[in-house]
């Protein structure tokens, strides 16, 4: 894989064989980044797309496995997996609803003021990862709404949890204010509940991101 990304890095199939080789070694951060690029170079891959739900499955048990309990730790390690859950998982529906191409899923897609504030990021860093990694938790919500009906279908997995839509993504909401908390430890701390409410998310986003 290596040999072949010397001489192609634009290759999408063999950043896709890289994630599987790191996989397979224990890699698991490695190996999402590899299918990050796989599906930055094919977002159609589906197999890409679900090969690297799968090692953020094998990375949040490697962690959880090395981490003493410690409600701070659950709360990161939940928030950040169903954070990074949708994050994939809304881009790919946007794709393939709207067409591949930013002037498609990103234009259409993408209400105008997180455009601004995504671009605006982009601007100030100096990483310059693709645009849609600067959306926030929340921006994930609002992106949602906006495209319901590309979302819908999906919500039918979950709709013995949520009785609605405003339900579903007032969780949502609920899961940034958690996330606020874990972000910011000295403003408040963590309560049962918080954790529950996190837990249970991030089981209705495994439902709620299945395959379609």
């Amino acid at each position: 894989c290596d040999k072949a990304l010397a001489i192609n890095p634009n290759h999408a199939f063999a950043w896709h064989n890289r994630g599987i080789a790191l996989d397979d070694l224990g890699r698991y951060q490695e190996a999402v980044e590899s299918y990050e690029e796989a599906l930055r170079l094919d977002p159609d891959s589906f197999s890409a797309f679900e090969r690297k739900l799968e090692a953020l499955d094998r990375l949040e048990g490697w962690l959880k496995a090395r981490r003493p309990p410690n409600a701070y730790v659950e709360l990161f390690q939940l928030v950040g997996v169903t954070e990074k859950r949708l994050h994939i998982f809304i881009c790919h529906r946007l794709k393939k609803a709207l067409g591949d191409d930013e002037s498609q899923w990103w234009a259409k897609g993408i209400p105008k003021d997180i455009r601004t504030k995504c671009q605006a990021r982009r601007e100030d860093s100096p990483r310059r990862e693709p645009v849609y990694n600067y959306t926030d938790l929340i921006d994930l919500k609002d992106i949602m709404d906006a495209n319901w009906r590309f979302f819908n279908e999906d919500f039918q997995r979950v709709k013995g949890e949520f009785k609605s839509k405003k339900e579903f993504l007032d969780a949502v909401i609920r899961l940034n204010e958690i996330r606020n908390i874990v972000m910011h430890p000295v403003r408040s701390l963590p309560t049962g509940d918080d954790l529950v409410s996190a837990r249970h998310m991030r089981e209705v986003v495994e439902q709620f991101c299945g395959p379609g």
